[in-house]
């Protein structure tokens, strides 16, 4: 039995070499990462939807990026699903309302179109294949037969309708016409379909709400009032928001009366729980609630940002409820769970400063004001004043955050303005140092930490001051060294720390600091300083520069630039080594004219042969933009690249099937690949990657299929 396991992992290793052999020959794959893909796609939350497998999904959008779309949330596994604009058919960032049909299928209405999406399927309607007046969906909703509800209007359109579309036909009726106001009033402000099959339009600035029995359209409180947003309660009853000008007040329409219910704030929205209690939410941040139809009402919630959206949640008992910064999850008595937002659901900022992975395969990117980000390959965790409700964060007020570390004891190292220690096994911070209790410490933003081959423990802000921890006084201690700026700081393998400084490589051997020799005094200041390091698994040092990439194996300072190289840019902004000698490097320099020169660079060996190099030029991949900034290697062997104001680039570089980043294939990366497989999202996150050999955009049974089938009567 025992042979025929060995003889059996054998052959599967033999089969599986075989097929990443195939899959490492195809073309470079990229993944462009930024806060509008990875969790809520926006910092403005329109709409909070919670769909009949429990899943919710949430509408948002970046105003100034034009980045949006939506966020589909896993309660189970926390781990997001998003669906962005700009890598999706989903034509406009403004995401304006979503319905989930009995088959399955997803209808969005947007700026840019009607969105269906059954599946992987995406259809998109718009005026060039529909009779849509115009492009900008406001709302919909879906009656018992299937048939999906537009209203097509806008604020700055000359037209509208409300179309019924059926999946085939299209019928419209128009204002001005079927619909019971005048032209050119045509601000239509919503469309719902009651229990009976009745469809009701408001109009935000005209009198009434109309009804269509099917037949006939009927207006209704032409002298109450104007009317926004419209839900219908359990009871038959239609509830709606004063329309502009209309007051600030909710209504009532029990198809005899309109009763008002003041407020005296603008209100914005309303929501229906399943034990049938009816939510009016306000832009002053207030949640009111009525369970007997509008004869007594209580505050539900109060001090909340702008209300935009309340969802309770049809399963249970949660509430869900849209600000103008968050998704706030809250139990049934009010009580606060936790907010979801663009900042701590995923990558939390478009600018990235630096990024690392430590030690238990955490990938670390630090986005300055921002805060900290982990990332395990599918979740994001976040630090940062933004969300320091939620999670601790010693660090007071608006401070950017600049790194961190895993010592050698499994402890964090927090780099802001100060340093924290975290205990991750805890989940808590054990420590705190800044210019308030460390003397000498000053203000400046600690960007590096590094150690020792006897643990000793140092730090160093952006512009060239050194600490270490002295653990007896449990205080930072300034050292002798003054490397003027800190371009990196980087242990070897021998534990020598390694500074580099704008114009000098300072080394600490354990005992003393010293200075590196160089061809001459004046080398790195006639390549206009150094700005970047990373060190080799064989300790060569790769030092980038204003005037190319410089290699020193100890001895020898080797310069290769645009004239001697590939080098895709003199200026080398990022540069970082895998544990199997691949090096990556970003590089750009700034010119009178934009896009500059700009690109990223692999060299698979001796530098000094341009066959080792992988030129990416900007322009030539997916890559958001051609100013570049740190690289680094994640725990799969994947590059990362700050593409400065638009988030990071990742070039998918690691070895197919080795998940744990030992540069082989084996029993562990194959238990990898089955937790990919059978876990969340179907194999399509992130941290799946290095299994999809067949290069379709996720894992599944296709991949490794001789694997999978040969182990299944294994042991």
């Amino acid at each position: 039995m025992k042979n025929r396991n060995a003889i059996t992992r054998v052959c599967l290793l033999v089969t599986l070499a075989t097929l990443c052999a195939t899959a490492a020959a195809g073309d470079p794959q990229w993944r462009i990462l930024k806060p509008s893909n990875t969790g809520v796609p926006g910092e403005l939350v329109r709409f909070v939807r919670v769909a009949p497998d429990g899943r919710l999904w949430v509408g948002a959008r970046w105003p100034f990026w034009q980045e949006g779309g939506l966020g589909v949330f896993d309660r189970d596994t926390e781990t997001w699903t998003t669906l962005a604009n700009w890598e999706t058919p989903i034509p406009s960032p403004f995401v304006n309302d979503i319905e989930f049909a009995n088959d399955g299928v997803v209808w969005i209405a947007t700026d840019g179109g009607l969105v269906k999406k059954n599946g992987d399927s995406w259809t998109v309607y718009n005026t060039g294949n529909s009779p849509l007046l115009h492009n900008k969906i406001r709302s919909i909703d879906l009656d018992a037969d299937g048939h999906v509800w537009i209203n097509n209007s806008g604020v700055q359109t000359t037209n509208a309708a409300i179309f019924e579309f059926d999946g085939q036909n299209w019928t419209s009726y128009h204002v001005g016409a079927e619909l019971p106001w005048p032209l050119p009033w045509v601000q239509l402000s919503d469309v719902i379909v009651d229990h009976a099959g009745h469809v009701w339009v408001a109009n935000t600035v005209l009198n009434g709400v109309a009804e269509f029995d099917g037949q006939a359209w009927t207006l209704h409180g032409a002298s109450a009032g104007r009317f926004g947003e419209l839900m219908e309660d359990l009871d038959g009853n239609i509830w709606t928001r004063a329309g502009v000008g209309g007051g600030n007040a909710f209504w009532k329409f029990d198809h005899t009366q309109f009763t008002i219910y003041p407020i005296g704030t603008t209100p914005t929205s309303l929501g229906l729980g399943p034990d049938g209690a009816v939510y009016t939410g306000d832009w002053s941040g207030n949640i009111r609630k009525t369970t007997d139809a509008g004869e007594t009402w209580s505050f539900f919630l109060t001090g909340l940002n702008q209300v935009f959206d309340i969802t309770p949640d049809p399963n249970g008992e949660d509430f869900w409820i849209g600000t103008i910064g968050a998704v706030g999850h809250f139990y049934s008595n009010g009580a606060w769970v936790r907010d979801y937002n663009s900042y701590n659901s995923g990558l939390p900022d478009y600018f990235v400063d630096l990024m690392q992975t430590d030690r238990d395969g955490n990938f670390w990117v630090a986005t300055g004001e921002a805060g900290l980000s982990r990332f395990d390959g599918q979740q994001w965790r976040n630090w940062g004043n933004h969300n320091a409700g939620a999670e601790p964060y010693p660090f007071a007020g608006n401070e950017p955050m600049g790194t961190a570390y895993q010592d050698s004891n499994g402890t964090h190292w927090f780099g802001g303005n100060g340093i924290a220690r975290w205990d991750s096994e805890a989940d808590q911070f054990t420590g705190f140092w800044n210019w308030e209790n460390n003397p000498g410490m000053g203000v400046t933003l600690f960007t590096y930490f590094a150690e020792d081959v006897a643990g000793r423990l140092f730090a160093a802000t952006k512009y060239g001051a050194v600490f270490h921890f002295d653990t007896e006084q449990q205080l930072w201690i300034h050292e002798p060294v003054q490397p003027n700026s800190m371009p990196g700081m980087q242990a070897d393998s021998q534990g020598n720390v390694w500074i580099a400084g704008r114009f000098n490589l300072h080394k600490w051997d354990g005992n003393t600091w010293s200075t590196a020799t160089q061809p001459n005094p004046n080398y790195f200041f006639n390549l206009g300083g150094m700005t970047c390091l990373a060190i080799g698994p064989d300790d060569t040092l790769w030092l980038g520069t204003n005037e190319g990439l410089v290699r020193w194996d100890g001895t020898t300072f080797d310069l290769h630039d645009t004239n001697n190289s590939p080098l895709p840019a003199m200026q080398v902004q990022g540069v970082d080594v895998r544990s199997d000698g691949l090096v990556a490097l970003s590089a750009h320099e700034f010119g009178a004219t934009t896009p500059f020169p700009s690109g990223i660079a692999l060299i698979d060996g001796d530098p000094a042969n341009a066959n080792n190099w992988s030129v990416f030029p900007y322009g030539q991949t997916p890559v958001p933009h051609y100013q570049l900034g740190a690289v680094a290697f994640d725990p799969y062997g994947n590059v990362w690249i700050s593409a400065i104001s638009e988030g990071v680039a990742v070039l998918l570089t690691g070895l197919p099937g080795d998940s744990d980043g030992d540069g082989d294939v084996d029993l562990v990366d194959y238990n990898a690949y089955l937790a990919c497989v059978t876990g969340p999202g179907g194999g399509s996150t992130f941290g799946c990657h290095p299994f999809d050999l067949d290069s379709d955009g996720d894992v599944d049974f296709a991949d490794f299929r001789t694997l999978q089938f040969a182990f299944a009567g294994a042991p």
